[in-house]
């Protein structure tokens, strides 16, 4: 009886503080981020947490002259992110991926965006290996490696970057030809091969072996061919030349213009390849590819008005 009354004590308690909090507003909340007193700064951080719809109004206290509360606001909003990405992850959501990962600055959480990715390329490749296709033991190296860290809104053959290979792009646009202008000394090895993230397209004149996640159609051609590559479109995927033992991935139609050999190709349109594919895995029409991978869903088109007679 007396711990039955005792539960009944703190049930009535956390409802009394759930029913204050209510009662506090966001930007009261947020003043108190920067209060002298620890405790209700700390309580502040903790209700704020709870409230996704707040982050607007923290993005806005990032500029406030107050250190603690424009801190206390970063972090919170670095929690609200994490959280999404890591719950967009466990749902396969690769656009949300692309986007989140793009946005950030050069050294901003460097190694956990690494991490991320890291995880969701194994997780993508345990589910192709899965399916009997191609062993990629060059991805999963890469991925479980960190590499060096490349920003910029677009990479081209004649972007400067030390070291010459071992490359993360995290980058607005891949725009890559080996012969444009032929340079004497290259000044990267983006076309023999690399790990990018990429919001926007991707095109790559070269050859090697390419591990490309992008946001939008991915063209790689080149008379030398490719290989070993992983490849995720949220638009279509273009091979110009040869390409053998690679994981491809497309939300749009993918097309392979030469050989086509040992392939896992997964299209949500159709798959059209210039010669008879060789020991392939294919899959047309897939919206889910892997039983995983999600895009995020279209624009609902608008109904058209009915007239009134």
């Amino acid at each position: 009886m007396r711990y039955s009354a005792m539960c009944l004590i703190l049930l009535l308690a956390q409802s009394a503080l759930a029913q204050e909090a209510v009662k506090e507003t966001t930007p009261a909340l947020i003043k108190k981020l920067g209060s002298a007193n620890f405790q209700e700064r700390l309580r502040a951080s903790k209700l704020l947490h709870e409230r996704p719809e707040a982050a607007p109004a923290l993005r806005d206290a990032l500029r406030s002259s107050d250190l603690e509360t424009a801190k206390r606001a970063r972090d919170i909003l670095d929690y609200f992110e994490r959280r999404d990405l890591e719950i967009a992850l466990k749902e396969g959501r690769v656009d949300k991926l692309i986007e989140a990962v793009t946005a950030r600055k050069l050294g901003d959480r460097e190694e956990e965006s690494w991490q991320l990715v890291g995880d969701f390329t194994r997780r993508v490749i345990d589910l192709h290996h899965k399916k009997k296709g191609a062993k990629l033991d060059n991805v999963l190296r890469w991925s479980a490696t960190p590499l060096f860290a490349v920003c910029a809104d677009r990479v081209t053959e004649s972007t400067i970057v030390e070291p010459l290979e071992g490359y993360y792009l995290r980058v607005g646009e891949i725009d890559i030809d080996r012969g444009r202008n032929r340079p004497k000394v290259f000044t990267n090895g983006f076309f023999m091969g690399g790990f990018a993230l990429v919001k926007g397209p991707v095109r790559i004149v070269g050859t090697g072996k390419h591990v490309i996640i992008a946001g939008q159609t991915v063209k790689l051609s080149g008379i030398e061919g490719y290989g070993a590559c992983f490849i995720i479109s949220a638009g279509d995927i273009v091979i110009n030349e040869g390409i053998v033992d690679s994981l491809l991935i497309a939300r749009g139609k993918v097309t392979c213009g030469a050989t086509c050999e040992n392939n896992h190709i997964i299209s949500g349109k159709s798959i059209v390849t210039a010669q008879e594919p060789v020991n392939c895995i294919l899959s047309e029409n897939e919206a889910n590819p892997l039983g995983f991978i999600r895009w995020s869903d279209s624009p609902k088109a608008k109904p058209i008005p009915q007239s009134k007679n």
